[in-house]
């Protein structure tokens, strides 16, 4: 009895897991060895050349030189991600055009997120649904209490720490933060705007702190003007930093 081929049909096996941050950019893996680089050779000059083609080979992408177009391509990002910052009082504004943003507060916590700027890794999954979780239950509270204010400014110290911000930064944001909330507490609608503040920086923070890929470099494209830099992920959108968590209080 003749016998049909099967049809081979992929699984399924880790599609059912979302990647919490899809900004941040996938990290090529390493280039296999080449095959040529596994055979033998017959003699032992032509064995150390294939070591040598081999090693060359091997080297990832992110171990070579930039070339100039795309160290020009990264300084158009990083430029593009200090727009993004410069423009974070704006957005904190519009939340309520009322209150009085405490200047001293927004300087440091523009200062700190200039230091993020393609430093950070993306934190822990775990962490970062925490941080969502306690933006859910600060949005079901009447006010702003004092205890909702230090679980999170906790919650942004896990989060920060988590993605690889210093200690000593992450301590001064959060003290900064504090005075952020405070302005808050004062408005019309305190809980919502506090809620967003913490939304807004915080994606802020992650999404000028993502690495900068090769694909990134290859994919930006040149600007002849360097004053009309185009802001990677068009500013400080509420769900850009989180993929399908969100941040926006707003929207819980």
């Amino acid at each position: 009895m003749e016998r049909r081929p099967r049809r081979y049909v992929p699984g399924s096996q880790g599609l059912e897991g979302r990647r919490l941050l899809s900004t941040v950019a996938v990290a090529a893996p390493p280039a296999s060895a080449p095959i040529a680089a596994e055979i033998a050779s017959a003699s032992p000059a032509a064995e150390a050349g294939d070591r040598l083609a081999s090693a060359e080979q091997r080297q990832r992408p992110a171990d070579r030189p930039l070339t100039p177009a795309q160290e020009q391509a990264r300084q158009q990002l990083i430029d593009g991600r200090l727009q993004r910052i410069d423009r974070l009082p704006a957005f904190l504004q519009r939340l309520d055009f009322g209150r009085q943003l405490p200047t001293e507060a927004i300087a440091v916590i523009q200062q700190e997120l200039r230091g993020y700027v393609a430093a950070l890794r993306p934190p822990h999954e775990g962490v970062a649904k925490g941080f969502v979780d306690l933006l859910r239950d600060a949005i079901s509270q009447a006010s702003v209490k004092p205890e909702t204010v230090l679980a999170l400014n906790a919650g942004t110290e896990r989060l920060l720490l988590s993605a690889g911000a210093p200690e000593q930064s992450v301590s001064r944001l959060t003290d900064a933060m504090t005075e952020l909330a405070r302005t808050a507490s004062s408005s019309k609608q305190p809980v919502v705007v506090l809620t967003n503040d913490y939304a807004l920086v915080l994606q802020t923070a992650l999404g000028v702190g993502r690495p900068i890929s090769r694909r990134d470099l290859m994919s930006t494209p040149l600007s002849l003007n360097p004053n009309s830099i185009a802001t990677q992920s068009g500013g400080v959108g509420t769900t850009s930093a989180f993929g399908s968590q969100g941040l926006g209080a707003q929207g819980f």
